[in-house]
């Protein structure tokens, strides 16, 4: 059986949702996803600082009416970005960030860039969530950009540890959750 890691239906829930530009400074556990995202088609606007990243996508949601999307690396990359994020929160904008972590079997152990990503980015998004496991990444990807153009519009932090984005499911897992996800959206 082949498998399928969590980068991968990361990709395909991206692609999906009809994401076609990213704004990132690449680094760290998302290396496998951007190159990912460009076997796609998707454009890559590679920024000098995660700030920029963060309010590129934030002009990307406010000129196209659809969410914009920025990828960020662990620790500073994501601290980076936080002007940028909450600058989108107090505008009202969608903006979906992926954040890459420290893997979750090293938490609490002082990893390289090992921070409270989730504390940071609680007060200023509508919603900060950890993705568990690799079979849950399209849940969770759906889950925010519905959660970002619902309501009061705004950014949502997705945190991906590297050991949920490099884990491994059989590709017959990756389908259901990807069907499951795109059920779930469409009734």
């Amino acid at each position: 059986m082949s498998s399928v890691t969590g980068a991968d239906l990361l990709v395909a829930s991206l692609k999906w949702r009809g994401v076609d530009t990213l704004f990132l400074l690449m680094g760290g556990p998302l290396e496998s996803t951007v190159n990912g995202c460009a076997k796609q088609g998707m454009r890559l606007v590679d920024t000098r600082h995660e700030q920029g990243a963060a309010m590129m996508a934030h002009g990307y949601a406010r000129a196209s009416g659809r969410p914009g999307v920025c990828m960020v690396s662990a620790g500073p990359g994501t601290t980076n970005a936080t002007t940028g994020i909450l600058n989108a929160f107090l505008d009202c904008s969608p903006v979906v960030v992926v954040g890459g972590s420290v893997a979750l079997s090293l938490r609490g152990m002082e990893a390289f860039q090992e921070t409270d990503q989730l504390g940071v980015m609680k007060p200023i998004t509508k919603a900060a969530w950890q993705i568990p496991c690799a079979e849950r990444v399209p849940a969770y990807v759906s889950a925010a950009f519905r959660t970002a153009m619902t309501g009061r519009q705004g950014p949502i932090y997705l945190d991906f540890p590297a050991d949920v984005l490099y884990g491994e499911v059989g590709s017959d897992v990756g389908d259901k959750a990807l069907a499951l996800s795109m059920t779930e959206e469409t009734g």
